[in-house]
């Protein structure tokens, strides 16, 4: 028998058309997707057209954070009209308008035969598992947990899959229904993930506050991913105690795949110190700070006086103490390992981090130059020796 959850968290799964065709369009305006492919013709060129003025409307706008986009994505998910909601801005209305017959006629049918399948999937792990995990995350954060829920299911939900807007007792998530990592069981944990964005933030409500704290007290810097990784894990981990509790013994969340991408480094600490807190055993401020302290980057003040060495001794006079080919030789090498690293980061990580490989990429860089000028200095030094 189906056991609905508990009123004061009341979660709604839906397939709309309007906010399918949206997230399809700003989908293809930002990265390039392809459109339906049973189009052609003339019937191609207008959806073509329609795509482009999303582009120019999207601009370089976020989703997530742009509130233009926020109260449209917001208005389309209530329409249930074959007519869009007359508050959508009017570059965007026209290319809504003009695209949908196309949408209906090829590609909404796959869409909803999709999006209804992972919804049958989704929902009976919600009757059964979502008011104890709704319950274990608000106690995991010392916040409550979002009341009204409301996730739009969609093939393309944003760049990763899934996003959420919102604070506090509501929460409005766009979720994908053909990513790999949303289905199955994963679609529970993220239909916890998802919402847990409503009152987790990177520096303010729970753990962002709680770090933030803890950095200020420890004089360090967090890594500005580290409140995100600590989120993954607590979802990934307290999905799956509520799997195992109902036969679900070898489920793996989804942190388990992102340490060696995004979250390098921090999974002995999250394994040890968040895990404990999670099991009873520390209170989240002491988790919280042995986090921070494992995980901080090092402040690599014997490095950094080190460098200034280096660069100093390239860019002076010579010194009759420090043969110049020490210096020179420091220098390369570390332009070649803080370039890789940098490489390496840039490739792995991308967008996901944003602050050490470009720092390691440019301290590379500057440490090359550096090294290139002392050798040309050094070289027209020998020259003019030679031809004196």
């Amino acid at each position: 028998m189906r056991r609905p959850l508990r009123k004061s968290v009341a979660t709604a799964l839906q397939s709309n058309p309007w906010v399918n065709l949206h997230q399809r369009l700003i989908h293809e305006a930002r990265f390039q997707t392809a459109p339906p492919s049973a189009l052609s013709g003339e019937d191609f060129s207008k959806w073509k057209k329609g795509g482009e003025s999303y582009r120019v409307f999207l601009g370089k706008r976020n989703p997530i954070f742009d509130q233009e986009l926020i109260g449209m994505n917001a208005a389309l998910s209530a329409a249930s009209t074959p007519e869009p909601p007359g508050s959508i801005p009017g570059a965007a209305l026209a290319a809504l308008e003009a695209a949908m017959p196309l949408y209906r006629a090829v590609q909404w049918e796959e869409d909803d035969r999709a999006n209804r399948f992972w919804i049958a999937v989704a929902e009976p792990m919600l009757v059964s598992a979502g008011e104890e995990l709704a319950d274990a995350h608000a106690k995991a954060y010392a916040t409550p947990f979002p009341k009204r829920i409301l996730v739009d299911v969609s093939p393309f939900a944003w760049e990763f899959g899934a996003y959420t807007v919102g604070e506090g007792e509501s929460a409005h998530a766009v979720m994908s229904s053909t990513e790999p990592g949303y289905k199955g069981f994963a679609a529970l944990e993220m239909l916890m993930h998802e919402p847990s964005h409503a009152i987790v933030a990177p520096a303010s409500g729970a753990i962002g506050s709680d770090l933030a704290r803890a950095a200020a007290k420890l004089g360090v810097k967090p890594y500005a991913n580290l409140w995100h990784a600590i989120l993954f894990y607590t979802s990934g981990e307290l999905t799956r105690r509520a799997l195992a509790r109902r036969g679900v013994r070898d489920y793996r969340p989804a942190i388990a795949g992102m340490y060696e991408r995004g979250f390098r480094g921090f999974k002995q600490a999250l394994e040890t110190h968040w895990q404990a807190y999670l099991d009873g055993k520390v209170s989240r401020e002491v988790a919280i700070r042995q986090v921070l302290i494992e995980t901080a980057p090092p402040k690599n003040v014997a490095l950094s006086v080190t460098a200034i060495v280096v660069a100093l001794a390239l860019l002076r006079p010579r010194n009759p103490i420090i043969p110049g080919w020490i210096p020179r030789t420091a220098a390369w090498i570390a332009f070649a390992m803080l370039t890789l690293r940098g490489v390496a980061g840039m490739v792995v990580d991308g967008s996901s981090d944003l602050v050490w490989w470009p720092i390691f990429l440019t301290g590379g860089v500057l440490f090359g130059g550096v090294a290139w000028i002392a050798r040309t200095s050094a070289f027209g030094s020998a020259v003019r020796r030679r031809q004196g």
